[in-house]
């Protein structure tokens, strides 16, 4: 006979006193999968008390809108939630043996999270679900009671269609919301013994590791507002919720691509907006070479973590079952703002096309962290990758490109940046003899080095 929960509405909170970590559950996918007979359910509709009207339809919608083009590969771990996933841009990367379809939007509230549960979670088909939200409820004025009830109703509609684990990660203290620490702390004690008494639910503790620090946490782990997380916080955040999902989850197998091309294949993806006033697509250009366009987009856009492109095609126009994905977001802009618009053929060769020169993504704070991580590739293989980027201005800028152990700079603007130009017409970064990891990925990370922008215009990967 199944367990019924109530709301649990009265459970006893220690609020002041860090939470620890407590998962009492089977320790690997299938285990949980196989004891779903076993799992309770809730005694009442935990939806009922859902506001109305949640925010954020048209940023779901672009994600839904490329899912519709090319839905993501069931079975992956959805991570979902406010910004702190938006910003997450070492998620792709760090979680590639779950394989990771990010749905972050800034601002996000757990009940808003609950209210978009089909096309942020369900429609995925998911291995199971990580989700980060609760503390811009708390900032809004819910109650802990409310976070737990939204998380128990998100957990109802996911269970609904299929029971898979769900991780909690637990609201992360800030200083920018010490004043509200003692709520907060409340609501993750209040998930927590929920966790306890269902083997689908899985609380991860970051606020113990942070609280470690000091209290409030070292201002080291945060940006300059002291509310998002730094490089180095996320370093420690990682760190936790890597060490929860092992406690659970199994890695996934090498992705199979049937259509991976035969060494000597290139492609060629085109970056930037596509609306007339800031930016064309480079589809078929004038040397005949086909290209992978951006989906489109207006100047100034930002570019989502977990927006895709799927389906590349080899600059012959034939499939190579491979896409890229935003890990770490951008914006975009161009031709009204110092894209390179008249490209030299002597200078840059058959890369010298205005539609994918003329426009490009940017970054420029840590709100849009800029990383973008190929997908379907062969670990067996070794690649080659060239990165080209420009922009007019009289401001030196470097932007610093990563791929696994290899880093280079790369003057985009000022003088000195290319020939007779104060933005860069002659060079292009070049990446050899780069290894995929084991799910078959390629992590780019892009940097500002020096000056307040970093950009990238266009890629082209080379099957060596």
């Amino acid at each position: 006979m199944m367990l019924l929960l109530a709301c649990l509405p009265t459970l006893p909170v220690d609020p002041v006193e860090p939470v620890e970590t407590a998962i009492d559950s089977p320790t690997a996918t299938q285990d949980t999968q196989d004891t779903a007979e076993e799992w309770p359910v809730w005694s009442d509709d935990a939806c009922f008390s859902l506001p109305p009207n949640p925010g954020y339809a048209e940023t779901v919608a672009i994600w839904t809108a490329q899912d519709e083009l090319a839905q993501p590969t069931p079975g992956q771990l959805v991570v979902v939630g406010s910004s702190s996933i938006r910003r997450w841009e070492s998620a792709q990367s760090g979680l590639s043996a779950y394989g990771v379809i990010q749905r972050g939007f800034g601002g996000a509230q757990m009940w808003e999270v609950a209210h978009h549960a089909e096309n942020l979670v369900l429609r995925h088909k998911p291995a199971a679900v990580l989700v980060y939200a609760g503390t811009n409820d708390i900032a809004a004025g819910k109650s802990p009671d409310q976070v737990l009830a939204y998380t128990r109703c998100l957990a109802q509609r996911v269970w609904a269609q299929e029971q898979i684990p769900i991780f909690w990660v637990s609201i992360t203290p800030n200083p920018a919301r010490w004043h509200s620490w003692i709520a907060a702390s409340s609501a993750n004690s209040l998930v927590q013994r929920l966790s306890r008494e269902h083997p689908g639910l899985h609380y991860i503790d970051t606020a113990g590791p942070f609280l470690k620090t000091g209290e409030p946490p070292h201002v080291d782990l945060f940006d300059a507002d002291m509310l998002h997380l730094s490089p180095e916080g996320y370093q420690l955040w990682d760190a936790a919720i890597q060490s929860g999902l092992e406690q659970v989850l199994s890695p996934r197998s090498l992705p199979d691509n049937p259509q991976h091309p035969a060494s000597g294949t290139f492609i060629r993806v085109d970056l930037g907006p596509s609306n007339p006033e800031d930016g064309d697509r480079a589809d078929v250009d004038d040397f005949g070479i086909q290209w992978n366009a951006w989906h489109p987009a207006e100047g100034n856009e930002q570019i989502l973590a977990g927006e895709h492109l799927d389906g590349l095609v080899s600059t012959q126009g034939l499939p190579t079952g491979m896409g890229v994905v935003i890990a770490g977001g951008f914006r975009s802009n161009g031709k009204l703002n110092g894209g390179l618009t008249e490209p030299d053929g002597a200078l840059l060769g058959t890369l010298a096309v205005p539609q994918a020169t003329g426009d490009y993504f940017y970054i420029d704070t840590l709100d849009n962290p800029g990383a973008i991580s190929w997908q379907g590739l062969d670990p067996e293989q070794r690649y080659t990758l060239r990165l080209f980027a420009s922009r007019e201005s009289e401001e030196a800028r470097v932007t610093r490109y990563s791929v696994g152990e290899q880093s280079q700079s790369l003057q985009t603007t000022g003088t000195g940046a290319g020939q007779d130009s104060t933005g860069n017409n002659d060079t292009v970064v070049v990446f050899s003899e780069l290894a995929p990891d084991a799910w078959g990925a390629l992590h780019l990370d892009v940097e500002i080095e020096s000056g307040r922008y970093a950009y990238l215009s266009l890629m082209e990967l080379e099957i060596q």
